[in-house]
């Protein structure tokens, strides 16, 4: 009996005052409805564009491109109209199989607890890290043929002399008694090793080409 009343007294204390670590606020919602609205405002549409285009070749274009049925984006996009407020709120998270989550007034937070300021942050952050990685593949394939190029691997003469010059020097490279062929092969092992180090190092090209303001950062 003793046992009982304080396991009742526990989860009568526990669920009056909620003291575990963290809060439950009903109110943590951004509205971007109206952000969304202000948005939609600036979406032109074909007639628009064919009253507005300063160049009159746009609009003879277009008019052609209508005369033969040819689809343009400026068709596509005003059949997407109205584009989902979510959609361009940002508030949308797809990322995880709990999803998709919408983030509304009533429902706040994602299932997995993020809100909308989160939600839109970490799908811009995942945007940016998607094109960085899609420009990072065709740099790197510049690099190795770069390398190639100088290691004489592949038919492709080294013509920017003074831009390889200049860049070894940025570098601090000695240049005295090399080929530019053999400062364009160092030259590719540093821009591939900054791209794909596996241990955390100094960025040599941030820092021999970066201004200061953004080194800082």
């Amino acid at each position: 009996m003793e046992e009982e009343k304080h396991s009742h007294s526990v989860l009568h204390d526990h669920a009056h005052h909620h003291d575990h670590g963290h809060h439950h606020d009903p109110n943590d919602f951004t509205d971007y409805v109206s952000a969304v609205a202000e948005y939609r405002k600036t979406f032109a549409s074909k007639a628009n564009v064919m009253a507005q285009a300063p160049d009159p070749a746009v609009r003879d274009m277009l008019a052609y491109t209508d005369e033969i049925g040819c689809e343009t984006c400026f068709d596509r996009f005003d059949k997407q109209k109205p584009h989902c407020t979510f959609g361009l709120a940002g508030i949308c998270c797809k990322i995880c199989s709990l999803g998709p989550c919408k983030i509304t007034a009533k429902s706040p937070r994602g299932t997995c607890g993020a809100n909308a300021d989160l939600i839109v942050a970490r799908n811009l952050a995942r945007s940016a890290a998607g094109g960085v990685a899609a420009h990072g593949a065709r740099a790197r394939e510049v690099m190795l043929t770069l390398k190639k190029a100088a290691a004489g691997e592949v038919d492709l003469p080294i013509v920017g002399k003074d831009k390889v010059l200049a860049v070894a020097k940025m570098y601090g490279l000695e240049t005295k008694g090399k080929t530019i062929e053999a400062l364009a092969g160092e030259i590719a092992d540093i821009l591939l090793e900054d791209m794909s180090r596996t241990v955390p190092g100094t960025h040599r090209t941030v820092a021999a080409a970066a201004i200061p303001e953004r080194q800082k950062v």
